[in-house]
């Protein structure tokens, strides 16, 4: 009987250790398409921020600092459509397409009744520029603070430079 227990506990020790592997197996197949999955969305972001900075009059890493709200008088009254405009104070950290400045403010038109989010992160934005007043383009032209999206405003920076480039499609 002794003998027994000996082959079953042996058994249900090396079931369990096999067990135990392809768990740590699975997992690490979980990390590795987890890493996949966000290699994935990096490049993506980098090519997002690259049609953005190439299409935009200026680019720069900033930190918030303040953000004032305008209202817009409505032209038409017989209508719902309302907008009001947000003014953006920031703090420059680098440039990488536009004129140098050490601070920037930005304009951005929303409906009446939209919140938007204001942190003092520091983000990377491309903007619009007309008659030297910055403009918000609109969505997808703000981008996280890492190191993959500085390094590859850094490499467009020097293309633009080196070419002279002001190519941009920001409208009026």
């Amino acid at each position: 009987m002794k003998k027994y227990l000996v082959i079953i506990f042996l058994l249900y020790f090396i079931a369990s250790c096999s067990k135990k592997r392809i768990t740590v197996e699975q997992k690490n197949n979980v990390v590795n398409i987890k890493k996949n999955n966000i290699d994935t969305l990096d490049n993506r972001l980098v090519e997002m921020f690259e049609r953005t900075m190439k299409s935009t009059s200026f680019t720069a890493l900033i930190r918030y600092y303040k953000v004032e709200t305008v209202a817009i008088m409505d032209e038409d009254d017989n209508d719902d459509f309302s907008e009001k405009k947000l003014i953006f104070y920031a703090d420059v950290i680098e440039i990488f397409k536009g004129e140098a400045k050490k601070k920037i403010s930005y304009e951005m038109i929303v409906e009446k009744n939209e919140e938007v989010g204001f942190d003092k992160e520091i983000k990377m934005v491309c903007l619009c520029e007309n008659n030297n007043v910055l403009f918000w383009p609109g969505t997808g032209s703000s981008f996280p603070n890492e190191n993959f999206i500085i390094k590859r405003a850094k490499e467009i920076k020097k293309i633009f430079s080196s070419r002279d480039n002001k190519e941009n499609i920001c409208l009026d």
